[in-house]
């Protein structure tokens, strides 16, 4: 339907233990198709190349990120050596995330 808006990033913001960065799409009563993530999957399939290579840090594999059931808010699990921080500005890819209705 055109009535569906399509999905930006909203807010970043680390969780309570700084292991996890939480992103949260908008508008937040609309899930999102994941961009065809199921389960833990890599985030290469949603993050920007530059917010990819600051959450790897110095860990040999990218980071895996995780859709939870509302379908608008992702967690990013990072590493200890994530470049990550405060401050920094976070990227998703253009056009890989859609309203799951669409």
């Amino acid at each position: 339907p055109a009535s569906l808006a399509a999905p930006v990033l909203a807010t970043a913001a680390f969780d309570e233990t700084a292991t996890r960065l939480v992103l949260r799409f908008a508008p937040s009563d609309q899930p999102t198709d994941r961009a065809g993530m199921v389960g833990l999957a890599p985030c290469a399939a949603i993050l920007d190349a530059a917010t990819l290579a600051l959450a790897r840090g110095a860990a040999a594999a990218d980071p895996q990120c995780f859709w939870r059931d509302d379908g608008a808010t992702m967690e990013v699990h990072l590493a200890r050596s994530t470049g990550l921080g405060p401050g920094v500005r976070v990227g998703v890819r253009a056009g890989v995330l859609r309203p799951a209705a669409a």
